[in-house]
């Protein structure tokens, strides 16, 4: 085993998630603006990078998602709309907040994973069945791409910087390598990432947003999956696709509960107090004059 250096996850967050360093923040509010800013200072002038491969299908994958999305309101009925609304946030649609963590993922499962109750067919299956006919070969081949992708916890073994990282599933075991330069730059060896995967041209890509998991949350996270995936007579891979839905919220409830739970002690065990004192200042100069002189100021 290589021994595990510990370190801050380095799996970029979406601007909305919880920030990386566990302050409980979102990411924008917290450490966004520092990882930008290193980014723009470790970045190597153009003629020293790496040549890397085009992310595949990149303008093509746009395009057709805005299609797909387009599209939704004719395939799925208002009743469907909020039915997918529901199942994903727990909670009626009024009250959901657009800027919850985990929220940005809707999209995606709602393209990909969400079966209604009517038809069964995810909307990239009925996109396919009714428009199939007048897509060019590539677009159904990146259709068929999507039906197929997988959702899974996948860990970093490996980086090549400028083109991808080497991903082992923890669930459905295996490795693969994705070519995705992003993550090549911004991940971190043995960082965890809930996310989906897909076969398109010979290469396997990420599809759609993943959620980061935090190395402190990867056992409790193990667990749950293990006991709730034999109660449900699935293995473990299953039944995190068939759960789709329910990640980010049982990802933000573990989080929750890590907050809730730290205690700040000192190299004693005790218990650290915040406090403040307010002195009114009768002779400053002789304030001044005295915290000159100790050594510890």
């Amino acid at each position: 085993e290589e021994p595990f250096e510990s370190r801050a996850p380095r799996v970029k967050p979406e601007r909305n998630d919880p920030c990386w360093c566990g302050s409980g923040k979102k990411y924008k509010k917290c450490h966004l603006a520092a990882d930008e800013e290193a980014g723009r200072s470790d970045r190597k002038p153009e003629a020293e990078r790496p040549k890397s491969p085009q992310v595949v299908g990149e303008p093509l994958y746009k395009a057709l998602l805005q299609k797909l999305l387009d599209a939704s309101p004719e395939i799925r009925s208002r009743a469907e709309a909020l039915e997918a609304n529901r199942r994903y946030f727990d909670r009626e649609p009024d009250e959901v907040d657009p800027e919850s963590p985990g929220a940005e993922g809707f999209i995606d499962w709602f393209a990909y994973d969400f079966r209604p109750g009517g038809t069964g067919r995810t909307l990239v299956e009925e996109y396919l069945r009714r428009r199939g006919a007048r897509l060019t070969a590539r677009e159904r081949a990146l259709l068929d791409s999507w039906r197929a992708a997988r959702l899974g916890l996948f860990e970093v073994q490996r980086i090549e910087t400028g083109i991808g990282v080497e991903l082992k599933a923890l669930f459905a075991g295996g490795q693969f390598f994705v070519h995705d330069v992003s993550s090549s730059r911004s991940s971190a060896q043995w960082d965890c990432i809930l996310t989906r995967v897909q076969e398109f041209e010979g290469r396997t890509i990420f599809s759609g947003n993943g959620l980061m998991v935090a190395r402190t949350l990867l056992p409790r996270l193990l667990a749950i999956v293990e006991e709730e995936s034999r109660a449900a007579r699935q293995t473990a891979a299953e039944f995190v696709r068939a759960n789709s839905h329910r990640w980010h919220r049982v990802l933000g409830q573990l989080h929750q509960e890590q907050l809730d739970g730290l205690r700040m002690v000192n190299a004693e065990g005790d218990k650290i107090e915040f406090s403040s004192a307010t002195y009114l200042v009768r002779d400053e100069a002789g304030l001044m004059a005295a915290l000159a002189a100790a050594q510890v100021f």
